[in-house]
């Protein structure tokens, strides 16, 4: 299990107000099931140890970003800008396991 703790503040650049705060802890899945019994256990724990260390870190902090971020209102770029008013945001603060 990889944990990775996220916090964005999105800010006008015209007044420095504080548009958009978001605070995550967000655990990466990295376990690996080695089957049944005590050599199973012992199998999985160290497939899962080895599969932690060779997860690449850049692709779970993608993972995580996109995560917490996924309420975040669409630019004025996107064909949902100003159509995604009506969705409601998120909480302020996000736990959650991803794989």
């Amino acid at each position: 299990m990889l944990t990775v703790s996220v916090e964005y503040i999105l800010r006008s650049t015209k007044t420095g107000h504080t548009l958009y705060t978001k605070e995550g802890q967000i655990k990466v899945d990295t376990n690996v099931n080695g089957g049944n019994g005590v050599f199973g256990a012992l199998v999985g724990m160290v497939a899962t140890a080895i599969n932690t260390a060779a997860t690449d870190k850049v692709v779970a902090g993608r993972k995580c970003t996109s995560f917490v971020l996924a309420d975040l209102p669409a630019g004025k770029y996107s064909p949902m800008y100003e159509k995604d008013a009506t969705n409601p945001a998120g909480k302020k603060f996000v736990k959650a396991t991803v794989k």
